[in-house]
């Protein structure tokens, strides 16, 4: 807390959120426990291997929307999670320390041509008076897409994120690992082993927890804005054409998304809402002069340079 403000950080292990389902989160917290929606910030680690919890309208029929029963499961933890954390707040001491992590590659690169990648890796330490530690976040861009097989392909799982989430507990002696996707938008795991890539991922954790880290200090403050992309569609004629050029080719998984996109076009062309802009949401939270800064959709790791090139602190 600082001057009366209290934030919240969430790290859900699903691919990602309708800005309808945060909004709902935000309000019954902000209803409840009276912290306003932009202290309150909700982050997807974009797992592959977890139900659909947006829409995905051009996708197979199966994505179109998410089954309901699982939203409302997922709704109520996170909502449940905020109040657990809320109930029992405690005065602590945030480290923060910044390494490296070598586990992703762009997955636009070629063997001949390597594409920018951001190895930055995040970590936040909190311990309690007694410098205990409690809890800790950790952030960095990669996609956990790979490779769960046999019965792992049928379960729920949080893949990378998880394993790392679960060696970071067991070798730190808490029960509180958070783990946040970074600008991780083009990045896949270099190893197609999730697990592997989980333990890469800890040592890379741990090797920042084991140097010496800054104490953060000052006010807390938020801010969340939105900011209007203008963009320039398709014509009637291009989507008609691009519609063709992609039809009659059975079992093409990407030319039958093409021709769902070209249809929804369609209709908003015929209803009249082809959209002219594209939001984009950005939220800040700061400690003092630290700043932790989440961007709504996926965003390629090259944003995250840029970020820290405003804010070199």
């Amino acid at each position: 807390k600082g001057k009366d403000k209290t934030v919240v950080i969430v790290g859900v292990d699903v691919t990602g959120f309708n800005y309808s389902l945060i909004n709902e989160i935000k309000q019954i917290i902000y209803k409840k426990r009276n912290i306003p929606p932009s202290a309150i910030l909700i982050n997807a680690s974009h797992t592959h291997f977890a139900p659909v919890t947006q829409a995905w309208l051009a996708w197979a029929e199966y994505y179109h929307a998410p089954d309901t029963n699982y939203l409302n499961i997922a709704k109520k933890g996170v909502i449940r999670s905020i109040e657990l954390a809320l109930d029992n707040l405690s005065e602590s001491t945030i480290y923060f320390g910044r390494g490296s992590s070598n586990i992703g590659l762009n997955r636009r690169s070629t063997p001949e041509v390597e594409k920018p990648q951001d190895k930055t890796l995040d970590v936040l330490k909190i311990e309690d008076i007694n410098k205990k530690l409690k809890s800790v976040l950790f952030l960095t861009g990669c996609h956990p897409v790979f490779k769960n097989e046999g019965e792992e392909a049928f379960i729920l799982d949080a893949n990378y994120p998880g394993v790392a989430k679960k060696l970071i507990e067991e070798r730190t002696n808490t029960s509180n690992a958070i783990f946040i996707q970074g600008c991780g938008g083009d990045v896949n795991p270099r190893d197609e082993s999730h697990i592997k890539t989980g333990q890469d991922l800890t040592a890379d954790v741990l090797d920042v927890l084991n140097k010496d880290m800054t104490k953060l200090s000052g006010d807390i403050s938020y801010s969340f804005d939105e900011i209007l992309i203008p963009v320039k569609p398709m014509s009637i004629d291009e989507v008609n054409q691009f519609k063709i050029s992609n039809s009659n080719k059975p079992g093409d998984l990407e030319a039958e998304k093409n021709v769902r996109w070209a249809d929804i076009m369609l209709n908003n062309y015929k209803t009249g809402q082809v959209p002219k802009t594209l939001p984009l949401y950005v939220q800040t939270i700061n400690i003092g002069d630290w700043k932790f800064v989440g961007l709504s959709r996926e965003v390629v790791n090259e944003y995250g340079p840029a970020i820290r090139k405003i804010w070199p602190e």
